[in-house]
C-alpha cells in the first residue's frame, strides 16, 4: 500500500515556528493533481501547488484570528514559507500518554460544537479543521489551539467538512486511547448538537461498509456512533 507523506519542513526559530511548504509523495501524483487543479480540475487542497496551499492556510488562519477562535498568530509570510506564533502547551499526543483530566474530552467537543456553529452561521466550510488528529492540536491553560490548515476540499459541502472533521478527530481519540472509547463518546454525543450531521455520517459509512477506509477504522467508528446514537 502507498502511503501518502508530506515533504513540508518544519523548525523553531526565535519565538516562532517557521513552516516551510513541499510537495506530497508519490510526486508522481501530486504534481499530477497540482497540474489537475491548474487547469481547472477540482482537487483536495492537499494536492494544491505550493503558493496556493500557503494562501489557502494563511486566509484560515486569518478567519479564525478574526472570530476569536485559537489559532497561531501570523507574523509574516515570504516565498513557500509561513512565519507563526509558537504555541506553549503540549499536543493531544503527548497528553494522552500520560495521565490526564476527563475533562479535557468536554473542552474539545466544546471548541468542535462552537467550531460548526460558526461554520453553519456563516457559511464557511473553513472553520472546520479537517486535519483535526492529536498531533494538530495544543492544549496550554485549558484552552484548544489548533495547527496545520492544508485539507480540505473546497468543493464540498459544509456538511462534509464536518463530517469529515468529527470522524479524524475521534478515530485519533479513540485509537490513542482504546480503554477510553466510552468515554470519549459520552462526551461526543452530551455536547454536539449537530444530530444531522452524526447520522448522515453513520448513514454514508455503513452504506459503504467501510470501503472508503482501507483499515476499516471509519466503518468501526461508525458502528460505535450508530450504537450511541439510537441509546438516545
Amino acid at each position: 500500500m502507498l502511503v501518502s507523506k508530506s515533504f513540508n519542513k518544519a523548525h523553531y526559530q526565535d519565538n516562532s515556528f517557521v513552516k516551510s511548504y513541499g510537495p506530497k509523495s508519490p510526486f508522481w501524483k501530486y504534481y499530477l493533481r497540482s497540474f489537475l487543479d491548474l487547469i481547472g480540475i477540482k482537487q483536495p487542497v492537499e494536492y494544491y501547488r505550493v503558493s496556493k496551499r500557503i494562501e489557502f492556510e494563511y486566509n484560515t488562519l486569518v478567519l479564525w484570528k478574526k472570530n476569536d477562535l485559537n489559532a497561531p498568530n501570523i507574523l509574516k509570510r515570504e516565498q513557500g514559507r509561513l512565519y507563526l506564533e509558537a504555541i506553549q502547551g503540549k499536543t493531544l499526543d503527548r497528553i494522552f500518554e500520560g495521565d490526564f483530566d476527563f475533562k479535557i474530552f468536554n473542552e474539545i467537543f466544546e471548541d468542535l460544537n462552537k467550531r460548526h456553529q460558526l461554520a453553519f452561521d456563516h457559511k464557511e466550510s473553513r472553520f472546520c479543521h479537517v486535519d483535526a488528529n492529536l498531533k494538530n492540536i495544543i492544549y496550554n491553560n485549558n484552552k484548544i489551539y489548533h495547527l496545520d490548515f492544508e485539507m480540505g476540499r473546497e468543493y464540498e459541502s459544509i456538511d462534509l467538512w464536518a463530517r469529515r472533521e468529527i470522524s479524524k478527530l475521534l478515530i485519533s481519540i479513540c485509537n490513542k486511547l482504546p480503554i477510553h472509547k466510552n468515554q470519549v463518546l459520552d462526551s461526543f454525543f452530551s455536547i454536539y448538537k449537530y444530530d444531522f450531521i452524526v447520522h448522515d455520517l453513520i448513514e454514508s459509512k455503513l452504506k459503504n461498509k467501510g470501503r472508503d477506509y482501507k483499515d476499516g477504522s471509519l466503518y468501526e467508528l461508525a458502528l460505535d456512533l450508530n450504537s450511541r446514537y439510537h441509546e438516545d
